[in-house]
């Protein structure tokens, strides 16, 4: 499956992502907010750059808060974006100094510093902590 990669010690979750086209999600955060849904968007992506373009979109569009995942991998690798201080707390800075509504950030539990990107996170102006990831 192209969502999962072998870590060395086993399967890990790589990707739980939408095939939707960004403008498709306008319509689909309609409906949800029709009847007094409170969305919150999990987003993702590889810089500051791209996941504020998104969390932007996303603001426009009526979401009630932004999930930036960093909790798996993006891509070929098995590598988690959390692994990376200075990572999270870029994107984290940028994304917030970028939208009104609040910000909150998933990390991986396979991570050996989460308390220290946590910190980075907060330092960054997030606003809540996920450390929760796929429930089935």
């Amino acid at each position: 499956s192209e969502q999962v990669a072998y870590n060395g010690q086993g399967l890990q979750n790589i990707r739980f992502y939408s095939r939707f086209q960004l403008e498709r999600w306008q319509e689909e955060l309609k409906i949800a907010k029709s009847d007094g849904g409170i969305v919150i968007a999990s987003i993702s992506g590889h810089s500051p750059s791209e996941v504020t373009y998104l969390a932007k979109k996303l603001e426009k569009y009526g979401a009630d808060a932004i999930e930036i995942s960093l909790s798996c991998p993006l891509g070929e690798g098995v590598e988690v974006p959390c692994s990376d201080t200075n990572f999270v707390y870029e994107i984290v800075k940028d994304v917030v100094k970028n939208v009104k509504i609040p910000v909150m950030v998933k990390l991986s539990q396979h991570v050996n510093n989460i308390s220290e990107v946590s910190k980075a996170a907060k330092k960054a102006g997030a606003s809540a902590i996920s450390a929760i990831n796929t429930i089935r």
